[in-house]
C-alpha cells in the first residue's frame, strides 16, 4: 500500500463546513467563493434563472427548496456574484468553479444585476425588504427622490404588502436608469424564519407581500427584477397548526413562484467528496493517491461497487481523490448523512474534522493509533454516533443499539 508514517495532514478544503451568511459573505468578495463547486445541479438551476431574464419572460420569481445543509445559501451567494458581474467575469467564474466543462449558454450577455440580499430573521419580511432597499439606495446618493417614500414606509409598522412591492419596483427602475445595471436581483435567504414569524404573529401581509413581489417581478419586462427565495420546505409547511383555508392561501402564494428543488444526487455527492479531499491535484500525496487507486479500482469493479452514473476512468480518479477512505465507507457517506437528516454540511464536517473520529483527524494519528489498516474503515454510523454528529441525528438511538451490540461492524471493517 503506502507508507503512512510519511503522511502529514491531508489538505482538506474547509469551506464546506460553515454556514453561509449571504449578506456578509457577499461583501467579503469572491474570496468567499473559494473552493465552491458549480455542479451540474448548480448549472441547471442557474440556467433556469437565466432563461427568466429574456425580455419576453414572465418567470422571474423562483423558490429554491431543499433540506438543511444542501448548499442552497452557497448557491445564492454564487448567483449574486455571477449575475452582478460582467460577461468576462461570468466566464471566469464558470471556468473556476464548474465541475464540468460543458456550460454553453450560461455565460449570459444580460447586463449586470444589482443584488439586494436579505438574510432571514425572526421579524417582519416587509420591514426587512424595505430596509434592504434603503441600504441599497444610500449607496447611490444620486437617487434622492425615492428616499422619503422608503423612510415613510419604514416608519409604518403595518405597511401594506402592495406598497412594499411598488417601492421595490420604483427602486429597480431608478437603479436601472441611474446606474450601469440592467436590473436587480432580490434574494431572500432563510425565508422560513420570516414565514415562522408571520404565522406566530398572524401577519398575513408578510406572506402576501411575497405574492405582490412575485407578480411585480413577472411584469418587470426589459428592466428585470429577479426574485429568489431560499427555504427548507414548502410555504404552507411553516403554518403547522393552521386551518385548511390558511394553508391553501399559503400554497396559492407559493404558486406564484417557479419551484426549484435543490438536492444533489448521490453520485454527485461522491464527486464533491473527492473535490473536498483533494482540492489541489498536485498536492504532496499525489503518488500515494495513485497507489491507492491502483489497489482498489480493479477490486471494486469486480465487486460491482462502482456507481452506474460514474464511468470507470472517473471512478479511478475519484478513488485517488478520496485517498484514506475505504471505498465502502465512501459509498455509504452520502446515503448515511441523508438518512441522519444532516446532509452536506455535516458530511463535510466529518471529512474536515481534526478530531480522532474525522477524516482529517485520522490522517494526523500516529501509526500505533491507526490500527492494522492504513485507511479509514470504521463504519460511519459508529464514528458519527460517537462523534459530534450523533447527538443531532434522528436515528441516534438505533445506531447506538447497533454499536452497543457490535453488529454495526459487519465483515468489511472494524470500529
Amino acid at each position: 500500500m503506502m507508507d503512512r508514517d510519511t503522511l502529514d495532514v491531508l489538505p482538506v478544503a474547509t469551506r464546506y463546513t460553515r454556514a453561509v451568511h449571504i449578506e456578509r459573505d457577499f461583501v467579503a468578495g469572491e474570496e468567499a467563493l473559494s473552493g465552491y463547486q458549480a455542479t451540474p445541479l448548480v448549472l441547471q438551476t442557474l440556467g433556469r434563472i437565466l432563461d427568466g431574464l429574456s425580455p419576453a419572460s414572465t418567470t422571474r420569481a423562483f423558490s429554491l427548496t431543499g433540506v438543511y445543509g444542501t448548499g442552497k445559501s452557497a448557491f445564492g451567494l454564487f448567483l449574486a456574484h455571477y449575475l452582478s458581474s460582467s460577461y468576462e467575469a461570468r466566464q471566469r467564474l464558470l471556468e473556476q468553479h464548474s465541475t464540468v466543462t460543458v456550460y454553453e449558454g450560461l455565460v449570459s450577455a444580460v447586463p449586470p444585476l444589482l443584488p439586494i440580499l436579505i438574510s432571514g430573521n425572526n421579524g417582519s419580511l416587509r420591514q426587512s425588504v424595505l430596509q434592504a432597499l434603503y441600504q441599497m439606495l444610500t449607496r447611490h446618493t444620486s437617487l434622492p427622490d425615492t428616499h422619503p417614500d422608503l423612510v415613510a414606509a419604514l416608519q409604518t409598522p403595518l405597511v401594506d404588502a402592495q406598497r412594499v412591492a411598488e417601492l421595490v419596483e420604483q427602486t429597480n427602475q431608478a437603479l436601472t436608469e441611474q446606474t450601469t445595471s440592467g436590473g436587480t436581483l432580490l434574494i431572500i435567504d432563510e425565508l422560513g424564519q420570516y414565514l415562522d414569524y408571520a404565522f406566530r404573529q398572524d401577519e398575513a401581509a408578510d406572506v402576501f407581500v411575497l405574492q405582490a413581489l412575485a407578480e411585480m417581478a413577472a411584469r418587470s419586462g426589459e428592466t428585470p427584477c429577479v426574485l429568489v427565495t431560499i427555504l427548507h420546505q414548502a410555504f404552507d409547511s411553516y403554518a403547522t397548526t393552521a386551518g385548511a383555508v390558511q394553508r391553501t392561501d399559503w400554497k396559492k402564494v407559493q404558486g406564484r413562484f417557479e419551484d426549484v428543488t435543490f438536492q444533489e444526487p448521490d453520485d454527485q455527492m461522491l464527486c464533491m467528496i473527492g473535490h473536498a479531499l483533494c482540492p489541489d491535484p498536485t498536492d504532496l500525496e499525489t503518488a500515494a493517491r495513485q497507489v491507492w487507486a491502483e489497489s482498489f479500482t480493479a477490486l471494486s469493479e469486480a465487486l460491482g461497487l462502482r456507481p452506474p452514473g460514474i464511468n470507470p476512468e472517473a471512478w479511478r480518479h475519484l478513488l485517488a481523490q478520496t485517498y484514506l477512505l475505504h471505498p465502502l465507507v465512501l459509498l455509504l457517506l452520502p446515503l448515511l448523512f441523508r438518512q441522519l437528516a444532516q446532509n452536506e454540511r455535516s458530511l463535510f464536517s466529518f471529512l474536515t474534522s481534526r478530531g480522532t473520529l474525522g477524516v482529517a483527524g485520522f490522517s494526523l494519528l500516529p501509526p500505533h493509533q491507526r490500527g492494522s489498516r492504513p485507511y479509514l474503515s470504521a463504519p460511519p454510523p459508529a464514528r458519527i454516533h460517537r462523534g459530534e454528529y450523533g447527538s443531532r441525528a434522528v436515528h441516534a438511538l438505533p445506531w447506538a443499539a447497533l454499536v452497543g451490540t457490535g453488529r454495526s461492524t459487519g465483515t468489511i471493517a472494524r470500529s
